[in-house]
């Protein structure tokens, strides 16, 4: 495809007709008999922090999945065979973290499940740096595994928070909210890491992206400690 600058219209157009369209799609929600969600689950912190908690974990988890192979490839020469079979590590986990957290969801609760996943998700991305930094084989597969575990323990709660937050009758928009903020984050953090990274080769530049997926997954920390105890609303 054509590559754009950023000073290209296309690229202005949409920094302007974002917001615009966003707000208009807020002022017909509020004025029709019938919305697609009602505007004001977003008062509800049940519902709007697990959304953003969702959005900042995903931007850390996907834009770190994202550079992972061009690290692996440019530190330790593997080919695109190698490099895929090392990076399946974090999905393998990452569904090994889901099926635990499906038995402690409802002894634990979503608020610790969320705090302890995403602070596996910072502790295992800042291992991601110090690997690059030294160019280190089984840090990098440490760190594949403990952000996988990470995510994929954080993501049942953090599905139920959401949906236990509206009506039965709006779950399945919710959750498409939720996935639909979860992908904004996720392309947020491919472009903000692939922009750090570039064409580089050098370790230093890998654990610079990989710092700043930490300081977003930090901050996820704090959105998820947000989260409180609650049961479904009555339908």
């Amino acid at each position: 495809g054509r590559n754009l600058a950023q000073t290209s219209g296309f690229v202005l157009g949409g920094f302007v007709l974002g917001p615009l369209v966003l707000a208009l799609f807020v002022r017909i929600e509020r004025r029709v008999r019938h919305p697609l969600l009602p505007l004001t689950y977003f008062n509800r912190r049940n519902f709007s922090t697990p959304i953003l908690t969702n959005g900042l974990v995903q931007c850390a988890y996907i834009g770190g999945f994202t550079v992972a192979p061009f690290m692996v490839k440019a530190l330790f020469g593997y080919t695109t065979r190698k490099t895929a079979l090392l990076i399946a590590i974090r999905p393998v986990f990452f569904s090994i973290g889901a099926s635990v957290a499906g038995r402690h969801d409802q002894r634990l609760g979503a608020r610790f499940i969320q705090i302890t996943g995403n602070s596996l998700l910072t502790g295992g991305t800042l291992l991601t740096a110090f690997a690059a930094w030294h160019r280190s084989l089984p840090l990098t597969v440490i760190s594949l595994a403990v952000v996988g575990w990470g995510v994929g323990y954080t993501r049942p709660a953090n599905t139920a928070a959401v949906t236990n937050a509206v009506d039965m009758a709006d779950v399945g928009v919710a959750a498409g909210i939720q996935n639909m903020v979860g992908s904004l984050g996720s392309a947020v953090g491919t472009t903000v890491m692939l922009a750090v990274v570039g064409e580089s080769t050098d370790g230093a530049v890998f654990a610079h992206a990989a710092l700043a997926g930490t300081a977003i997954a930090i901050v996820s920390i704090f959105t998820g400690s947000m989260i409180e105890p609650m049961t479904r609303p009555a339908d």
